[in-house]
């Protein structure tokens, strides 16, 4: 079975590498095709592993009718030429156009939905993005998964889709073995966040700037945290503190960077089901994460992480008090490691979605 991937992004962030995880763990089961809005690590990765990958840079930009149009007139250029079966789109821009394509060309579609596109924008860009899912919805052919319980009561509830049209399966990682930093070393903690509208990286800052803990790290990783722009920010939010920040931007070798810290901090305003704490959890961190969308049902409170509420700069101080006894923390990241070898592994998920792919390849041939 061949199937066409569409992915707006081919950076480290969640939906790419997720993208990642599916073709190197699929690739001997179905043969797949790749299309991104950009070169980046993932799609590079992808290419020299002998994947056929497709850069069609006018996707990734935002709504924008005449650039749209070349991007559709390309994907319907690849899907003649390559005849999927399904095509299987991530990320919003990427799941416009995809869509739109497959109805074109009378194939089944998938629609991975690792967030809706209508938030962080104005009201105005809002009803328009609604607008159009609500009409893509009515697509034939189509199928969604959802990768939390929050993504789809969000489908039933602002476009009415039924639930039936989906199903929800949570986002699996490779399990990581990253190491802990020895005994009695400063406490470090993590914030593995490119800068977007979704990362509150000024609630963590000023979190760090009121943290009582002179030996204490922070370490800012992820595409933009090593602009100019974000470092000067930073040095306004947390002066006295800005000596013990690290702006390290984007890494491919995101395990070493776990290796590095004893706590992994996610302060959001909006998520779906983050990657970044399931590699957190799988490398055994405790865990504070701002209890936005789906994040709730990765982390139980108390048990393997701490939730915190939106810009809540004072429970993120509490909560890495609580870490800073080595005890703690350890009993976190234990519980952790449990929940991630319970629910977030890749093959889990890929047993998952190579089932949605066969019954849809059937139906397709039907």
């Amino acid at each position: 079975m061949k199937i066409l991937i569409v992915s707006t992004n081919a950076d480290e962030a969640g939906a790419p590498r997720h993208v990642e995880t599916i073709v190197n763990g699929l690739g001997s089961i179905f043969q797949f095709i790749l299309v991104f809005g950009e070169d980046g690590p993932v799609s590079e990765r992808l290419r020299n592993s002998g994947h056929q990958v497709f850069i069609i840079k006018e996707m990734r930009t935002k709504i924008n009718p005449p650039k749209d149009l070349i991007a559709l007139f390309k994907i319907n250029r690849i899907v003649s030429a390559h005849k999927p079966d399904i095509i299987h789109c991530h990320s919003a821009k990427a799941g416009m156009l995809g869509r739109i394509s497959a109805f074109l060309n009378r194939k089944k579609w998938i629609y991975t939905v690792h967030g809706w596109g209508w938030r962080g924008v104005s009201d105005a860009t809002r009803k328009a993005i609604i607008f159009i899912e609500r009409w893509l919805s009515k697509l034939p052919g189509g199928y969604y998964i959802f990768v939390a319980k929050a993504v789809l009561t969000d489908a039933t509830e602002i476009i009415g889709l039924h639930k039936d049209r989906g199903v929800i399966i949570y986002n699996g990682v490779p399990e990581m073995n990253a190491l802990h930093p020895t005994s009695g070393a400063p406490l470090t903690i993590l914030m593995p966040a490119r800068v977007s509208s979704a990362k509150d990286h000024k609630t963590m800052l000023a979190a760090f700037e009121r943290l009582n803990l002179r030996d204490s790290r922070l370490l800012l990783c992820g595409a933009g945290t090593e602009s100019h722009e974000f470092i000067s920010l930073a040095k306004k939010i947390a002066p006295n503190a800005f000596e013990r920040i690290s702006f390290i931007g984007q890494h491919s070798d995101i395990e070493k960077i776990y290796s590095r810290c004893h706590v992994v901090a996610l302060i959001s305003k909006f998520e779906a089901l983050p990657l970044s704490i399931i590699e957190a959890m799988s490398c055994e961190k405790a865990i504070i994460a701002t209890d936005v969308g789906g994040v709730s049902e990765l982390v139980t409170d108390g048990y393997d992480g701490i939730l915190v509420r939106p810009e809540g700069v004072d429970e993120i101080v509490e909560a890495l008090h609580q870490y800073v006894d080595e005890r703690v923390r350890g009993e976190f990241g234990r519980n952790a490691k449990a929940t991630y070898k319970q629910k977030y592994t890749d093959k889990a998920m890929l047993a998952s979605i190579s089932s949605v792919y066969q019954a849809r390849g059937l139906k397709q041939k039907e």
